[in-house]
């Protein structure tokens, strides 16, 4: 599975070892993982991701990708401004936010709670990653699934940065 350049041998090992552990399903694992591509934008990237997981995730679980990906871009924004002026008052306004996507992603809850979570990550939202972790926790994730989430998310995170620095 090596598609890095050579001098991101650091980013394939890591990847080649997290795609092996039983933390999370194979579902769930090979989700983080096509969610936190299109998080990346990176062209190349998602498209060898999504080559990856071509026979690995059916297409309920391949439109959820999109769909975190797609709230979660406009969530993160929205709710890291709040988090990063730190002002209280704002969580009087109503968002005006759409999220029927939480309700029709069409997979298991927890599935996509998780992929929510690898989302922010890489968006860099503090209180949607408190959130989706705290829910997690509540469903009965462990700390250390958690964990992977994250570093599934960063791999690919240097996956994408290592492509474009080609």
């Amino acid at each position: 599975m090596n598609i890095m350049p050579d001098f991101a041998f650091d980013v394939n090992d890591t990847f080649e070892r997290a795609v092996k552990s039983d933390l999370l399903t194979k579902t769930q694992l090979w989700g983080v993982v096509l969610a936190s591509a299109y998080a990346t934008r990176e062209k190349e990237l998602i498209t060898k991701i999504e080559e990856m997981t071509a026979d690995r995730l059916d297409q309920a679980y391949k439109s959820a990708a999109k769909m975190a990906a797609s709230v979660m871009s406009m969530n993160n924004v929205y709710w890291r401004f709040w988090h990063l002026v730190d002002d209280k008052d704002y969580l009087q306004i109503e968002s005006g936010l759409a999220q029927e996507s939480f309700k029709k992603h069409g997979i298991n809850n927890e599935d996509f709670e998780i992929m929510c979570l690898a989302v922010s990550v890489i968006n860099i939202c503090s209180g949607c990653l408190r959130v989706h972790s705290r829910n997690l926790i509540k469903e009965g994730f462990s700390k250390e699934q958690i964990m992977h989430i994250i570093r599934l998310t960063a791999t690919v995170h240097g996956m994408a940065t290592s492509l474009s620095a080609r």
